[in-house]
């Protein structure tokens, strides 16, 4: 982790940022070292908004892109509905690869 400062001659005025390293997981989501652990961004980013997420409850990528950690692109599921998202998700690239292949 780094800090950066930000200049702005316009406003006169200096901000701080702090540069936050991380990695990808095996399976896409992007991790941090966050309060002495390693998180997942998604989870850090929906318990900073709603709170904590209820036991058994998964954290949901709308559009299935992974690294897109955007509020509006997250929601509280269960277990099943994440696999029906992710389901519904292939079946949909399949049917835009297979109109690709009309073409």
């Amino acid at each position: 982790m780094s800090v950066e400062l930000i200049i702005n001659p316009d406003t006169g005025t200096v901000e701080k940022r702090t540069v936050v390293t991380g990695s990808v997981s095996k399976a896409g989501y992007l991790r941090i070292r966050y309060r002495g652990k390693v998180e997942y961004v998604h989870r850090i980013m929906w318990e900073a908004s709603n709170g904590p997420i209820p036991k058994g409850m998964h954290i949901d990528h709308i559009n299935g892109i992974k690294s897109d950690n955007r509020l509006v692109n997250l929601r509280l599921v269960t277990p099943l509905e994440n696999i029906q998202n992710r389901d519904r998700l292939k079946r949909e690239k399949r049917k835009t690869l297979a109109l690709w292949a009309k073409v």
